[in-house]
């Protein structure tokens, strides 16, 4: 039963994601991955092939970067469980069944999901490991060994914080460490040791994981003894699967995404300030934006990447660092919009006696208003390229602010307000 229920909701999970995927895979989506791509590609060969970066493959520091980049690679694939909040009392009685069978799936399936996330950062650091003239048949099969295997830990320990009585407890700081000092560490080691060496290591460390793997495994008789602790399993759930609609609300307009409201204490007095002798409905949706807990995220994040792709970028073509910039003040653009539609969704917002075209002005200019703010981010890093790169991206931003301003937001408010 429980590997059927699992299955299930793994078939229903991936008919929503292929449904959400239609969705992502929209004009703005392919361009920016096509400006993404080209933007690392350019800026990764220029760093393998410039003679001003040669120093960089004779450096331990190099080896430790590796680490880091390969460990960064190994927080990607978590413990997908698709608990459900009625799983509760569903599944009441029957927790037996859920740590033998439910979740040993669900730690195969994530584990699957989780190889291609190591091939993907392997396949990356490929060409710095050649360059470093560390890429030999051993470190490659001890480096993906390791990182395989390690993840594969890492979600047996995930699959033990969501019983009651975890039969290997750790604490925060040491999880902390499991999940970042440990596997640096280790990853340096692999790129440091001899071949020689690094073979009995490698056989060390994989009789080490298969010892966990049987400490940590769930028989019959030991499910008899364990219970889920279902308000953890069920918050670490619905936290992974509003992760999932969050990414996906990026670039596309997601009608099951909720949106939920947290008080910024710190942002108090700016909002005072901001919201003074402001139209009531601009107050309303600079309040629901700030105190936000994941669109107001969302949007710095934005924010800050393209500030810093445009800053780092700096040798790239001309039409690459315009058109990141453009199309990163579109995405900000796009995020606000389902603040519109929920907004609107409320009923004390349909009884209110204001006007829609009140409401949508005072959108527009809220928008108006982060379109200058971004504007000014993205032209401030630029100011290591020189005056002119600066006002090349002022005039784009300007153009293209303009036309979301009087074309794009007003078109996608009345589609949004006929929704």
């Amino acid at each position: 039963m429980g590997k059927q229920l699992y299955y299930q909701r793994f078939r229903q999970a991936q008919k929503t994601t292929i449904k959400y995927l239609r969705l992502l895979f929209n004009d703005h989506f392919v361009i920016f991955l096509l400006i993404a791509f080209g933007a690392g590609v350019l800026g990764y060969r220029e760093v393998i092939q410039r003679a001003n970066y040669q120093f960089l493959w004779h450096s331990d520091w190099t080896r430790l970067l590796i680490a880091v980049l390969l460990c960064f690679g190994l927080q990607f694939g978590q413990l997908i469980t698709y608990f459900k909040p009625a799983d509760r009392l569903y599944l009441l009685g029957n927790d037996h069944m859920v740590s033998r069978d439910y979740l040993q799936q669900a730690v195969n399936v994530s584990f699957v999901f989780a190889i291609l996330w190591q091939l993907v950062a392997i396949s990356l650091i490929l060409p710095i490991l050649f360059k470093m003239q560390l890429l030999t048949a051993v470190k490659l099969v001890s480096l993906s060994l390791f990182l395989f295997s390690y993840k594969y830990s890492l979600l047996l320990l995930a699959r033990e914080k969501l019983l009651m009585k975890p039969r290997l407890f750790i604490n925060g700081f040491v999880q902390g460490l499991l999940r970042t000092i440990v596997p640096i560490v280790i990853i340096w080691l692999i790129l440091v040791i001899g071949d020689g060496g690094l073979i009995i290591f490698t056989l060390v460390w994989v009789i080490c994981v298969v010892v966990l793997a049987m400490f940590l495994h769930v028989n019959d008789k030991q499910s008899q003894q364990l219970a889920i602790d279902w308000l953890t399993s069920i918050a670490r759930a619905q936290v992974h699967e509003r992760r999932i609609l969050h990414f996906y609300a990026t670039f596309a307009d997601v009608p099951t995404q909720t949106y939920q409201v947290k008080r910024r204490k710190y942002l108090d007095y700016f909002l005072n300030r901001l919201t003074k002798r402001r139209d009531m409905m601009y107050s309303l949706y600079l309040l629901r934006l700030a105190r936000g807990t994941e669109l107001l995220s969302l949007i710095l994040r934005l924010i800050i990447v393209g500030g810093l792709l445009i800053a780092a970028l700096s040798t790239a073509p001309k039409w690459v660092i315009l058109s990141i910039a453009g199309l990163m003040l579109y995405l900000v653009a796009f995020q606000l919009l389902p603040l519109f539609r929920e907004t609107e969704q409320k009923k004390w917002t349909q009884i209110m006696p204001i006007a829609i075209q009140s409401r949508q002005r005072a959108f527009r200019q809220l928008n108006r208003h982060l379109m200058i703010m971004v504007g000014g981010v993205f032209v401030l890093s630029a100011i290591s390229q020189g005056w002119l790169m600066m006002s090349y991206i002022l005039g784009v931003l300007v153009i293209i602010g303009v036309a979301l301003d009087r074309i794009y937001l007003p078109k996608q408010l009345k589609m949004k307000r006929k929704l």
